[in-house]
């Protein structure tokens, strides 16, 4: 007898999870001479009680979950859904996004309801049934733990399968940790039976003279129970428990570290870095006290649960105790954007950290009244100060995670940041909120978009090196309530001007700048001396020299020769080239390690030198290096990587990733140092435009995909004072569809990402005064939503928009490529000018409305406009900002009229849907300042066809068809 969904809803089935898992048996099982089963009797309105939370839907009924348990029981088309989900398949293609959409589409888009609403808004919809589809995917997994504990390894395949999807995922996300699992997965490793969960990987930091035996104790029990755990004993043999990179990478590498509590643990500073790297790196931290008393506890880890070890109490029973605490799910934190990594040998700063915490997560910790201004944060001080490793650190903590559970979003600002650029890091902001990026295709557009998507997020935005007030002010007008802005500044009046609470960075202490000193060494802070100490000062306690020094010293080269050398170094050199040099202890300290560095090996220093024709606050990739040093100094890959890491360990660069792909940063002041020190600029960047034209034969569409060069091309030939060369690049319709092709903004659900047209527009920019330039720019803006949404349709556009101008020789052959382009199969040309062309009067496309706009009205004062469409909403659009202001919604069916009032402080309008002969025969009364409902007029005994209101305002004036027009106040 077939199952429905009244049995589902009376109890006589587990759960529609279980149903789909019986389904699901088809495809996966191996054939068995008994059929099992795994039915689980619960009542699956309780489950959707508990697990879907009703309360956030209150206009659904129990009877509309029968109506989608009735819809999914009929349904082929779940099956598919299932099966993407959890058959092998090695051609899976779509992203467990992809899936939950299309179980989403097999309802219809009006699901009706008993309560007479009719129906659920579409958010609140789709929100209900993905809720529904985690409580489904839960119970198919429920069903299938329990055929693999009856032996079924079916079972154990189509779990291993779900598992491996979730890896593919987070793959696609750049999630690396499961790059190896991935590629050693195969259909064999799928074959063999899994754990049915899986046990987080474990560090043991601890004191070897507190209870050494105890700590291989525990680690062998935990290893007997499937533990993964590095253990220095096992992991470090032979070696001596200094703070290498080796501890720190395991640390990052680990899921949970255990603390070993005992007195030499607490004044250990190598055991208590491990703790606070760990607390660092939104690691899981779990105390376990061995020796001494709860009081040795630090303050961080005086609310964690910490199992008591002690000999009193049988270790059995503190094991098992721990085990189940190892096995508890890790508490999900907010994802991190852009954040970059912390330096190596980094310092925590904790005081400065308490402090901004306390700023920050004020409302988070005791609720508090949050004003506009307390919103932003300004870590204030001068260059190489530290300010932006204390806002990495910051982001990355556990408790900021937490706190800001949408996203955290790091933006480097700099000094040269473009109108354009805020664009870009305004749409990188709000596309990965869910925003589609078409929205953000000017600053004032990407303003008012983002700002939607913040109002109901809960996010941290940091910006990174601001020297103007309005590269943040875009930032500071779209936060929502919940929203805060930390900026890093060397300017006070930034500050001021935003109102911002400050939190001034100032220089390390003597203790903190010997501890730095000390990391960067690789030695022990007791063993540093008298001439290390001299070295601090000299450096001013300046965390950027500290580093520098430190490396040297790590390097073999003796504290007295390093402090001779920075109270001899002259800096009239970069006093005459950067009169405002921010601080000469750190210009020092770079000219030492640099002549260091020269007298060990010149061509080094050569090859450093050259760095400086990249951008400011550019990540360079491994790659564009290696090609430009090859070129200009014969170097090979592997010497390549090595003098990269030799200048990384004397702190003269920052490397993220790992070789041969890494990313290569210089800090603010490197750059100032290298500009004041490197003669002839133009002769290196057409240093690098010889390298890339080697590579692509002279043929700049040709050139390397390496993420670097169709980015900055057309900057470094403006650099290189190749103005003609430039001119011609831009008007090349083949080099504008390559760039459109590999400068991409995200990776979307295809994979193939969406074209960074911002990017393309910044290049015309060099040559913003010459007119076919400009006139070839404004087409490319006018076509920006097309182009978005469908690069295909780029040559059409260009042809469209431009012919009337073909009379121009240069601006007809750029039209004849793009009329002869083949790399389309399929596309329109334009045969006549049909487009608007640019130089026109056309200023601005809206696009926001679902269906049909029916009616548009201008406010008196030309300021503001509102359209009413057939999709039920009245839109409010500011044509001095040219951005969406609000959005009206109340009416029922479509908004076929609006009227405003005079002094534009009102607008009233009418509804009714013609095909389907209903409307509300009502005139409704909106305050545009508040953008909510005002009143409701009734009256009219039909639809209302027309609506005005009189210059005075007093009267509103409505004709139906009831044959009447009626007056209301």
């Amino acid at each position: 007898m077939k199952s429905t969904a009244e049995d589902l809803i009376n109890g006589e089935i587990s759960s529609v999870g279980v149903y789909l898992y019986n389904k699901l048996k088809n495809y996966v099982f191996e054939k068995e001479s008994s059929e099992k089963t795994a039915i689980r009797k619960a009542d699956f309105g309780k489950i959707i009680e508990e697990k879907t939370d009703l309360e956030e839907f209150p206009a659904v009924s129990k009877e509309d979950i029968k109506a989608i348990c009735e819809i999914l029981y009929n349904s082929k088309d779940i099956e598919i859904i299932i099966k993407q989900l959890y058959v092998f398949q090695s051609d899976i293609n779509k992203s467990l996004d992809e899936i939950k959409e299309d179980f989403v589409s097999l309802f219809p888009k009006t699901i009706n309801l008993e309560n007479g609403r009719i129906n659920l808004e579409t958010g609140e919809r789709i929100s209900f049934l993905l809720k529904i589809f985690e409580v489904l995917d839960e119970g198919i997994q429920t069903a299938l733990n329990r055929a693999v504990d009856e032996g079924s390894s079916g079972a154990s395949n189509a779990l291993s399968n779900r598992r491996h999807f979730d890896m593919k995922n987070k793959l696609a996300n750049g999630f690396k940790e499961v790059k190896k699992l991935i590629n050693e997965s195969s259909r064999a490793v799928q074959e063999k039976k899994i754990p049915t969960e899986k046990l987080p990987s474990l560090f043991i930091s601890y004191a070897r003279e507190d209870d050494e035996p105890f700590v291989e104790k525990l680690y062998q029990g935990l290893k007997e129970k499937g533990f993964e755990i590095w253990w220095d004993r096992t992991a470090m043999k032979n070696r001596g428990r200094t703070f290498l990179q080796e501890i720190r990478d395991a640390i990052e590498d680990s899921d949970l570290l255990i603390a070993v509590i005992g007195p030499k643990a607490i004044e250990s500073d190598s055991v208590r870095y491990e703790w606070e790297h760990a607390l660092l790196f939104s690691k899981g931290v779990i105390p376990v006290l061995r020796m001494g008393d709860y009081n040795l506890l630090l303050p961080e880890m005086s609310k964690l649960h910490c199992p008591d070890f002690r000999e009193k109490r049988p270790y059995e029973e503190a094991l098992e105790e721990l085990i189940r605490l190892l096995k508890e799910p890790i508490p999900s934190l907010g994802p991190i954007i852009g954040i970059p990594s912390l330096p190596p040998n980094h310092l925590p700063r904790k005081n400065d950290l308490n402090i901004i915490k306390e700023i920050i997560l004020a409302d988070t910790v005791k609720p508090v009244v949050i004003t506009s201004t307390k919103q932003v944060t300004a870590l204030q001080g001068m260059g190489g100060m530290g300010k932006s490793v204390l806002s990495a650190a910051f982001a990355r903590s556990a408790e900021t995670r937490r706190a800001f559970y949408d996203g955290i979003f790091w933006i480097t600002v700099g000094l040269e940041a473009s109108e354009s650029d805020a664009s870009g890091n305004m749409r990188l902001i709000g596309t990965n909120l869910g925003d589609d990026p078409v929205n953000y295709s000017s600053k004032k557009e990407a303003e008012a978009s983002l700002s939607k998507m913040l109002s109901d997020k809960v996010c941290l935005i940091i910006l990174d090196d601001v020297w103007k007030v309005p590269q943040a002010t875009p930032f500071f007008n779209a936060l929502g309530s919940r929203c805060r802005l930390l900026i890093t500044t060397r300017n006070d009046d930034v500050v001021t001007s935003l109102g911002a609470q400050k939190h001034e960075i100032k220089v390390l202490g003597k203790p903190e700048a010997l501890k730095l000193l000390a990391n960067w060494c690789e030695q022990e802070i007791d063993s540093l001396t008298s001439k290390a100490a001299e070295v601090a000062r000299e450096c001013g306690y300046l965390p950027l020299a500290l580093s520098i020094c430190g490396a040297m010293a790590k390097s073999g080269i003796s504290w007295t020769y390093i402090l001779e050398a920075l109270q001899e170094a002259d800096l009239e050199f970069i006093e005459a080239q950067l009169p405002n040099y921010p601080d000469p202890n750190v210009g020092r300290a770079l000219k030492v390690s640099v002549d260091f560095l020269s007298l060990e090996d010149p061509n080094a220093v050569m090859r450093y030198q050259e760095l400086v024709i990249f951008p400011e606050d550019e990540l360079v990739p491994e790659t564009t290096i290696a090609m430009l040093w090859e070129h200009t100094g014969n170097l090979k890959r592997r010497n390549v990587e090595k003098l990269l890491t030799k200048l990384k360990d004397r702190s003269l660069l920052r490397l993220d990733g790992e070789a041969p792909n890494r990313l290569i940063s210089l800090h603010d002041l490197q750059l100032d140092y290298l500009r004041a020190t490197v003669g002839d600029l133009t002769s290196l960047h057409n240093k690098l435009l010889a390298a890339y034209g080697k590579e692509c034969g002279n043929k700049w569409s040709n050139g390397s995909e390496d993420g670097y060069f169709f980015e900055h091309l057309a900057y470094h030939m403006k650099e290189a004072g190749r103005r003609e060369e430039l001119h011609k690049l831009l008007l090349d319709f083949e080099w504008m569809c390559k760039k459109i092709k590999c400068v991409r903004l995200m990776q979307e659900k295809d994979g193939k990402g969406i074209p960074d047209l911002n990017s393309l527009l910044h290049d015309y920019e060099f040559l913003s005064n010459e007119p076919k330039i400009e006139l070839v720019k404004e087409a490319i803006q006018l076509s920006f939503d097309i182009i978005a949404k469908d690069e295909a349709q780029f040559s059409g556009q260009l042809i469209g928009r431009l012919q009337v101008f073909n009379q121009n020789e240069e601006i007809r052959l750029l039209l004849d490529q793009a009329t002869q382009w083949k790399e389309e199969d399929v596309r329109l040309i334009p045969l006549q000018p049909c487009l608007k062309p640019p130089g026109g009067s056309l200023k601005r496309t809206f696009k926001a409305h679902a269906h049909p706009i029916n009616d548009v009205v201008i406010t008196s004062n030309g300021k503001v406009a509102i359209s009413a469409s057939t999709d039920k909403t009245i839109r409010i659009w500011d044509l001095n900002e040219w951005i969406e202001k609000g959005t009206l919604k109340g009416h029922l069916t479509p908004v076929t009229a609006i009227a405003v009032s005079l002094d534009g402080k009102y607008a009233a309008s009418c509804s009714y849907h013609i095909m389907c002969l209903i409307g509300d025969n009502n005139i409704k009364v909106w305050d545009l300042e508040k953008r909510e409902e005002k009143t409701t007029l009734k009256g009219h005994t039909h639809w209302v066809q027309t609506v005005a209101i009189t210059p005075d305002g007093k009267y509103i004036v409505s004709g139906s068809l009831d044959k009447t027009i009626k007056f209301g106040i």
